[in-house]
């Protein structure tokens, strides 16, 4: 069963999860990495995507953006805290910077030598589809469009 912290609490638990001796060096052999120290390590629970998180009554806190918040004195609005050093869960606040999510996409995609992720069509644009499909369909047959559960 999960612990949750109150939000006073959150500081001193992101300490105790953190393990700044033994977490992994980033490869000094590799330029984007040159001259970055050791990962902090992290022994406290993960989200499904691989990064550590702080349970808090009604949600989980990411532990990387409440490093680099301590560390920097915040984060600006609509910012993303990406990884200089490409480790989920690494909570050192100097391998953490600030960007937008382009931003983090970009870098990911220059990572991957510039396999870039192939964009996903939103929820609207499979609900306008399905609904012209619909609409078609009714036209058709000259049913009225109304009642569906579905439009829009």
């Amino acid at each position: 069963m999960k612990k949750f912290y109150e939000h006073s609490e959150v500081s001193a638990v992101l300490e105790e999860f953190t393990d700044k001796e033994n977490g992994p060096l980033p490869d000094q052999s590799h330029p984007r990495y040159a001259g970055l120290g050791r990962c902090w390590g992290w022994k406290g629970p993960l989200n499904n995507c691989g990064y550590p998180t702080i349970p808090v009554v009604g949600r989980s806190l990411l532990a990387h953006r409440i490093s680099f918040s301590n560390h920097n004195g915040g984060i600006p609005y609509k910012m993303c805290v990406l990884h200089q050093c490409d480790n989920r869960s690494c909570t050192n606040p100097e391998h953490l910077h600030t960007g937008t999510h382009a931003d983090n996409m970009r870098e990911s995609a220059e990572r991957r030598n510039g396999l870039a992720p192939k964009p996903k069509k939103s929820k609207n644009e499979y609900m306008r589809k399905y609904m012209q499909e619909y609409r078609k369909k009714k036209k058709a047959n000259n049913q009225p469009l109304t009642n569906h559960p579905k439009s829009v």
